[in-house]
């Protein structure tokens, strides 16, 4: 059912705010994030879209550089901090998409319905 699923990921918004990840956790998503990021480079396509995206988002030019190091020093603090800087599951919107005639009645209750027809 669509509103157990929206219940489920506000619930999830409120835990990342009150509740940062373990270290375990948190070193699994490190090591996830720096091995993806390597990958990504593995292309010449890959090399432009990163150097092209640092002239986008006017970053340094040591960035693609000091990236892993930079994602190895977060910490649980770091997390719980960002989230809570961040994350507001009472204003949080969601696009849901399926029947109207089914979802709205289940999405009543937790704010406006928007239904957008195609």
């Amino acid at each position: 059912e669509a509103r157990h699923v929206v219940d489920l990921l506000l619930a999830g918004i409120e835990s990342m705010r009150s509740e940062p990840p373990g270290a375990a956790e948190l070193g699994a998503v490190k090591s996830y994030v720096v091995g993806r990021f390597a990958l990504n480079l593995e292309t010449s396509s890959g090399v432009m879209a990163a150097l092209v995206g640092l002239d986008v988002y006017g970053l340094p030019e040591d960035s693609l550089d000091t990236y892993r190091s930079r994602v190895r020093s977060i910490d649980t603090a770091d997390t719980a901090r960002v989230a809570r800087a961040l994350l507001f599951p009472d204003t949080s919107a969601f696009v849901v998409l399926g029947p109207a005639e089914v979802l709205v009645p289940q999405l009543e209750g937790l704010g406006p319905v928007r239904v957008i027809q195609p």
